[in-house]
């Protein structure tokens, strides 16, 4: 009975782990600047930032690809200003979603 229980903490671990690994919109195991970690380290935060990415992956005009970089780089320099950017990228990320949804309403 003990080995049948250790077995399933493993198995839970393992599944929750590879999960907050690739909750966000990269692999939260290579994240490497303060974004980065404040995306991973937040669960609202990763959701927002993989339904971004899985929305940003919807978008067939190209120039909107470059400008979405483009602005991520900025966010990415702005939130840097903060100690905590948590709640700066999640304001910044609802917006991009918005913006994101009504490009794919115009056909973007």
């Amino acid at each position: 009975m003990k080995t049948i229980t250790k077995l399933t903490l493993i198995a839970t671990v393992i599944t929750t782990s590879s999960t907050m690994l690739t909750a966000a919109s990269f692999n939260c195991a290579k994240a490497q600047t303060k974004v980065e970690h404040a995306i991973c380290d937040d669960k609202q935060l990763s959701t927002l930032d993989s339904e971004m990415g899985r929305l940003y992956k919807q978008i067939k005009a190209p120039d909107w690809k470059k400008i979405h970089k483009n602005l991520v780089k900025m966010r990415n320099k702005e939130a840097g200003k903060y100690s905590d950017p948590t709640n700066y990228l999640t304001q910044w990320t609802k917006d991009e979603i918005k913006e994101l949804k009504r490009q794919i309403s115009l056909g973007g």
